[in-house]
């Protein structure tokens, strides 16, 4: 079942409930979902596993704990970096995405779509655009520098 955003217009209130209903829906009829959402903390609590996209590409997959854990791509890391986080001080570090324009989805240049906007960006980034490849067991990233494909 396709869930684009289901509950990213409902009060908080409700939203736990929409959760819990696809929770149980999923382990009582073995249902799939495929769970579309800018929420990070949604996807952790109905995910088993996680894709990542930035510009229509995917940068990084695996188990959602495991991604959101330890993320190998720099999109994503920045993703956890902007929630919010009442257990840590006011001046934690924060992880600075360099300034630039994001990357066009349709018929984009050569090289990683987030290179503009990538702190961790190399010269090859520019020029090759990486492949999705398994960095760690179970979990893949699109990335010149943490993932480097062998080819």
């Amino acid at each position: 079942m396709l869930a684009d955003e289901p509950i990213s217009m409902l009060d908080v209130s409700i939203r736990i409930g929409i959760l819990n209903l696809m929770l149980r829906l999923k382990e009582e009829h073995d249902i799939a979902f495929l769970f579309v959402t800018h929420d990070l903390a949604s996807a952790r609590y109905v995910a088993d596993d996680i894709l990542v996209m930035y510009a229509g590409q995917i940068v990084e997959r695996g188990p959602v704990e495991r991604v959101l854990e330890a993320p190998l791509h720099p999109y994503t890391r920045l993703l956890l970096a902007a929630v919010p986080d009442p257990t840590k001080k006011l001046r934690a570090e924060r992880i600075e995405a360099r300034r630039g324009r994001a990357s066009a989805a349709v018929d984009p240049p050569e090289g990683c779509r987030f290179v503009t906007r990538c702190p961790l960006a190399i010269d090859v980034c520019s020029r090759v655009t990486p492949q999705l490849v398994e960095a760690r067991r179970a979990q893949s990233a699109r990335c010149h520098v943490t993932a480097p494909s062998t080819t």
